[in-house]
C-alpha cells in the first residue's frame, strides 16, 4: 500500500484487481527469499552424521538406475540444494563410492531460481563455508564465487508449488526448512502429510 500511495485496503484491492502487473509485484514481496550456506549448521551436521550414511549404504552404486533422490522444497537461491549436493559428495568420498544423485530443488520465485541456476555468489559466502569447501566446490572469479559444474550437475531447478503441484516421488529425503518456518501450524501439517 505504501508504495502504491493507496490509503485504505479498500483502494489497495482495487487497485490490484484494476492492474494485473501489481499481482506479480506483491508476490514477489511476499516471497521470502533469504537464505544461506549451510544455515543452522548444527542441522546440517546431523543430517551428514545421522541420515547420509544410511542413505549410501541403501544406494551404493552398484545397481544402475538406483539414484539417491533429494527434494529440496523452497530452495530459494539454491544454497540449501548446493550445502545438501556438497555433503553427499563429501561421503561419496569418504566411502570411496560414486552413487547417482539427484537433487530437485524447487520454488515459487522465478528470480530466485535464475540465481540458483547460475551458481555465483558474492563474497560474503565466506563467512559461511569453510576455505576447504571454498577451494573444493567454488571456482573464486574475483568478485564472487561460482559452485563448480560438479556441483550443480546434481541439482535440477524447477518452479514448483509444495501446496498446488504433485510432489515429486520415489524420495529418500527431503529438506522443506526455509518454507516450513514461514507457514502457519495448520498449513504445516498438511504439507508434512504430504511429504510423508
Amino acid at each position: 500500500m505504501a508504495v502504491t500511495r493507496m490509503l485504505s485496503l479498500a483502494d489497495y484491492a482495487t487497485y490490484l484487481r484494476e492492474t494485473p502487473e501489481e499481482a506479480q509485484n506483491l508476490f514477489s514481496d511476499l516471497l521470502i527469499s533469504v537464505t544461506a550456506f549451510f544455515r543452522d549448521p548444527a542441522a546440517f551436521e546431523v543430517v551428514a552424521r545421522e541420515v547420509f550414511g544410511p542413505l549410501f549404504e541403501r544406494h551404493d552404486g552398484r545397481q544402475g538406475d538406483d539414484k539417491l533422490r533429494v527434494w529440496s522444497v523452497g530452495c530459494a537461491t539454491g544454497e540449501e540444494a548446493y550445502s545438501l549436493a556438497i555433503l553427499l559428495l563429501e561421503e561419496a568420498e569418504r566411502r570411496e563410492v560414486a552413487p547417482a544423485i539427484q537433487i530437485f530443488a524447487t520454488d515459487l520465485d522465478d528470480g530466485a531460481l535464475a540465481t540458483a541456476r547460475e551458481g555465483r555468489y558474492p563474497k560474503a559466502i565466506e563467512t559461511d563455508v569453510s576455505d576447504a569447501r571454498l577451494r573444493r566446490f567454488f571456482v573464486d572469479e574475483g568478485t564472487h564465487y561460482r559452485i563448480r559444474k560438479e556441483v550443480r550437475d546434481l541439482v535440477l531447478f524447477a518452479h514448483h508449488s509444495a501446496v498446488k503441484d504433485p510432489p515429486f516421488m520415489r524420495l529418500d529425503l527431503v529438506t522443506c526448512r526455509n518454507l516450513l518456518i514461514y507457514l502457519e501450524r495448520d498449513m504445516q501439517r498438511q504439507l508434512l502429510a504430504l511429504f510423508h
